[in-house]
């Protein structure tokens, strides 16, 4: 149980991870494409 509990937060904060670096990468891909 404390497993999966421990599998369930590493995900999430994979996730968090991930979704901050999709939103830099089109912040970065619109600002170059306005610049």
């Amino acid at each position: 149980m404390t497993s999966g509990l421990t599998l369930v937060t590493h995900m999430l904060q994979l996730h968090k991870v991930q979704t901050w670096w999709c939103t830099c990468m089109v912040y970065e891909h619109f600002s170059v494409q306005t610049w």
